[in-house]
């Protein structure tokens, strides 16, 4: 396990756990097959604030989280691992470190994505994630949005579920 840089040996790490199998959560998996660049591209938001851990079976990348930090708390933006080294629990050991990390820099919270029921919301509830409810509002940016939401405006209930640990 060790933070890593966005450089061409992550890139093609990231890659090959993309490319390892066309669908993941019996759904099509959306990043496999895609080029080094794309990836290169699609992981190069928020650098400046973005730590990557890699997790390792001998010299192969089996695993990467890209931790983004922000005032106060952190944000799991990606975290996937291997399907072939499952047994291994990569995931977990990235979690654990990122919870590290986030404990050595003082930062309280640590989000993990839009909180779901089944599936990967069993995983978060496994591991400790929490429901965080946080206030929703809304502007309207047109003429279109402000009719848009003023008709809405009553079936909306001003909250959003998201996950904190």
């Amino acid at each position: 396990m060790r933070t890593m840089i966005l450089d061409d040996e992550l890139v093609r790490g990231i890659k090959f756990i993309y490319d390892e199998n066309p669908v993941r959560q019996g759904k099509r998996f959306k990043h496999f097959g895609n080029d080094l660049e794309t990836l290169r591209r699609t992981h190069a938001t928020y650098l400046d604030r973005s730590e990557f851990i890699g997790a390792f079976l001998e010299d192969q990348l089996v695993g990467f989280v890209k931790l983004v930090h922000q005032p106060g708390w952190s944000s799991l933006m990606q975290i996937i691992s291997l399907i072939s080294e499952r047994d291994k629990a990569p995931t977990n050991a990235l979690i654990a470190k990122a919870v590290e990390i986030c404990a050595q820099k003082g930062i309280p919270l640590l989000q993990y994505g839009i909180w779901s029921r089944r599936g990967i919301g069993a995983f978060k509830e496994h591991h400790g994630f929490q429901e965080y409810r946080v206030p929703r509002y809304f502007m309207p940016l047109s003429l279109r949005g402000k009719l848009a939401i003023s008709g809405a405006a009553s079936t909306f209930d001003n909250s959003s579920t998201g996950r904190l640990a």
